[in-house]
């Protein structure tokens, strides 16, 4: 794609590469983020046509043998299912392996005891679909499962579990969930599937290990989802990204009536734990056993339960529930 022209709409040019390279109409969202880094940041329409030609959503639809799909996977048994997974990430190591069977089985008890048939289920770096195969089961034939997951390789991995799931009820967001349509770039490690956002507080961390970054756009969820009537459980595990993805999803949240919301808390990563105990939630520490520790109402109470709870743990999940 040339650009001979001064002549050219650029907005034009970019709704032809929606219509073209993914075969649909363009989202407000994201043209508004392409017209703006034309105009704004300077970047040209070849770049811009590069962005589509190299997203998750294009190789979704387009399959390709390029050396980001030549990976290898291998059906083993998780958490009662049988599912693909990558034979070189290290997260599944051990269920490849055959050592275990079972993946943050904790998270997958709160699943199961908050999913009913016809439910609506939302998972914010559904990663392979461990947890998103689980919910298309729970929440039956007429229910919805959404699984939004960035990496292009992970998301290729879901994708075959989605078309091996008895419900066929599993939508797949190829793309980063953010608070406003903006271009992201992400770490790239080939034996790991926990893509990350290169935010100022890990660039130098990224560039002191050499990781190849990929660049992206990312979308608020409400832009995707508004026309959903309500969502009943949300996971969201994306390394560090929870307190944009969630400003993004805010009026979905609102919209759903404060739905219970599955997360990783992490020692000195508080923004997002502040967001939500302003929409008026409390939390409550998930213990390996699937058991649930007191509600906390603020960042303070949380990290003083943290502790004697889950002794020498950087991390643990929370469960976020609307305060009655």
């Amino acid at each position: 794609m040339n650009e001979t022209s001064q002549a050219i709409d650029p907005k034009m040019a970019i709704e032809v590469m929606y219509q073209a390279v993914l075969g649909r109409p363009s989202d407000p969202a994201g043209l508004s983020c392409y017209y703006r880094a034309y105009v704004k940041d300077g970047m040209s329409l070849n770049q811009i046509f590069k962005f589509f030609r190299d997203s998750p959503e294009y190789s979704l639809r387009y399959p390709r043998q390029g050396n980001e799909t030549q990976f290898s996977t291998k059906k083993c048994l998780v958490n009662n299912m049988q599912l693909y997974l990558p034979i070189n990430d290290w997260v599944y190591s051990r269920i490849i392996s055959g050592i275990e069977s079972t993946y943050e089985p904790h998270i997958a008890m709160i699943i199961e005891q908050t999913l009913r048939k016809k439910n609506t289920f939302l998972d914010i770096g559904a990663n392979v679909g461990v947890h998103t195969s689980l919910a298309s089961q729970l929440v039956g034939p007429d229910g919805l499962v959404i699984g939004v997951e960035a990496s292009l390789a992970n998301s290729i991995v879901l994708k075959m579990n989605a078309t091996e799931a008895v419900n066929k009820n599993i939508v797949i967001v190829p793309l980063p969930a953010s608070s406003k349509a903006e271009i992201l770039a992400f770490s790239d490690d080939a034996n790991s599937s926990n893509q990350y956002v290169i935010d100022a507080r890990r660039a130098a961390a990224a560039k002191s290990v050499q990781k190849r970054t990929i660049r992206q756009i990312g979308l608020p969820l409400d832009s995707i989802l508004g026309n959903l009537p309500k969502i009943d459980l949300i996971k969201i595990d994306i390394e560090g990204h929870e307190k944009s993805a969630l400003a993004g999803l805010k009026d979905t949240i609102q919209r759903s009536n404060r739905p219970p919301i599955i997360a990783e808390f992490t020692k000195g990563v508080v923004d997002y734990l502040d967001f939500l105990f302003s929409l008026g939630y409390v939390a409550r520490i998930i213990s390996a056993s699937g058991s649930l520790g007191v509600a906390t109402r603020t960042v303070v109470d949380l990290e003083r339960v943290f502790t004697p709870l889950v002794p020498q743990a950087h991390h643990c999940d929370i469960l976020f529930t609307a305060q009655n």
